[in-house]
């Protein structure tokens, strides 16, 4: 409910005037009384993690936490529940992104994923981690549960694509040395059109990737090489697991 909505319902109701800020901290108390503060969400983690392995057994959960004053201090929390992890390894092929992203709250943070494509083409979610930033040690990390959750043991079968996140390259040679790494051609083209403008990005070569994945970018492969086929072998048959 905005805070407008709430100086006007109090205005309407009962008659009353008060400022934005009161509208404001009303609002936060009661949210706080409902939900919990933050802190006390925090205090909880442990128990959420028991909690996700009782009712998904198999399911991985790892959490780090520094040592201030005497106190626990929250660093990392890592989670791959079981039914993901299971139907990865039964119906999608060996290709994982990854990617990260900023976390808006009060304690900030970012979100670390690893999402595959399952036989119908559609995102399939593999595991996902919190950390203080993106960072080597944190993709380090990171990497090293999902290998462990996903038995990676031969590499060179794995493919996996990424945007340039901050030393994830440097993971990757310390992690999956032997693995493709490539990446996203969207990303590729976001962050070229963000330093480079002009009539250059509409070159036939360079449009298709503009639309990352999907009819369009087939649509625009086409133009440029003709009948274009994506996953074939995989549409025909959607039961089939990958070689």
């Amino acid at each position: 409910m905005p805070v407008n909505a709430i100086v006007d319902a109090a205005s309407n109701e009962w008659t009353v005037g008060i400022s934005n800020m009161k509208a404001y901290r009303a609002k936060r108390q009661a949210i706080d009384e409902i939900e919990g503060t933050l802190k006390k969400q925090y205090d909880r983690l442990c128990d959420y993690c028991e909690e996700l392995k009782r009712t998904n057994p198999g399911t991985t959960t790892k959490m780090q936490c520094d040592f201030v004053d005497g106190y626990q201090k929250f660093k990392r929390l890592y989670i791959c529940l079981e039914a993901c992890k299971k139907g990865f390894k039964e119906g999608c092929r060996c290709l994982v992104g990854l990617d990260g992203c900023h976390l808006k709250g009060v304690y900030g943070g970012q979100l670390l994923t690893a999402c595959g494509i399952d036989a119908n083409n559609e995102t399939w979610v593999i595991a996902y981690a919190v950390v203080e930033l993106e960072s080597r040690d944190s993709w380090t990390w990171f990497l090293e549960l999902l290998v462990h959750d996903l038995n990676i043991v031969n590499q060179y079968s794995w493919t996996f694509i990424s945007d340039k996140q901050k030393g994830l390259p440097g993971a990757f040679n310390d992690v999956l040395p032997n693995t493709e790494h490539r990446f996203c051609t969207r990303h590729l083209y976001t962050n070229f059109r963000s330093k480079f403008r002009g009539k250059v990005l509409n070159r036939g070569d360079i449009r298709p990737i503009r639309f990352g994945y999907g009819p369009k970018l087939k649509t625009e492969l086409k133009k440029k090489f003709g009948s274009v086929r994506f996953g074939s072998r995989f549409s025909e048959n959607p039961n089939r697991k990958p070689n």
